[in-house]
């Protein structure tokens, strides 16, 4: 398994790379704005924000693209005729996707907080600086944060997310083998996929309605149930593999 995921990791280091190359350059920036130019501040600050949300962005769907790729190319397609068991296969590319989106969320997020560190010591106020992040978020993206209300609800989006991302792989397993040989197998692929979610969804409502965003209780249920429909993602992905692919 460990091979599978460094072998993972590798594959897509270089995107990581020019990621984190784009960050560094506008943290030099951010730096030269905090001592000599406020607008500046403000300006880099907005930027290092979207940059990162694009970044995660950019993660997640790179991770289903890999997926789909390895499906589709002779080369990577030689993968699956490795003597790894199809579940170890999906599972190791299931748990690289998920630690490099933690991982990098996590150093984003440690930017982040090092950045407000240093603003804090830079203008001898922790709570001047939080209004300040408060209300870059409000000019950039029209939006009033509690920063309460963000960390109650970091581990719902990620779970949320590594389901979605699982979903993406049933999809695109999906039209690569029992679908392989239809031609509108794309599409029909991707209205399992719409189907699925717009199903989970009307269920997970019913389930957990309005409670969903203030009741902590009702939040640990919302992880756990999408931790199961991930897990039962995972096996039919595996299951699909296993059944059309000669591992």
């Amino acid at each position: 398994m460990w091979k599978l995921i460094k072998y993972e990791l590798r594959k897509q280091m270089q995107s990581k790379l020019i990621i984190f190359g784009i960050v560094a350059l506008i943290e030099l920036f951010w730096f030269w704005g905090l001592f000599f130019n406020e607008r500046a501040l403000y300006s880099t600050s907005g930027i290092l924000f979207m940059v990162a949300t694009i970044s995660m962005t950019f993660l997640y769907f790179e991770s289903i693209t890999t997926f789909s790729r390895d499906l589709k190319t002779k080369n990577s397609y030689m993968m699956f005729m490795t003597p790894n068991s199809s579940y170890k296969i999906v599972g190791a590319k299931i748990l690289t996707s998920v630690v490099q989106i933690l991982v990098y969320g996590l150093c984003f997020f440690g930017i982040g907080l090092l950045d407000m560190g240093i603003m804090a010591i830079r203008f001898n106020s922790f709570s001047e600086t939080i209004e300040m992040v408060q209300k870059l978020l409000r000019e950039f993206m029209n939006i009033d944060v509690d920063v309460t209300f963000v960390f109650l609800n970091i581990a719902v989006i990620l779970i949320s997310g590594i389901f979605i991302l699982v979903l993406a792989y049933v999809s695109i397993t999906l039209s690569s083998t029992f679908l392989a040989n239809k031609s509108y197998k794309g599409v029909v692929s991707f209205l399992i996929f719409v189907a699925i979610s717009i199903v989970e969804d009307k269920i997970s409502s019913a389930l957990f309605g309005k409670m969903l965003l203030s009741d902590n209780n009702t939040m640990l249920l919302f992880i756990v149930w999408y931790a199961a429909l991930s897990v039962i993602a995972y096996v039919v992905t595996a299951w699909m593999l296993d059944k059309r692919v000669s591992l």
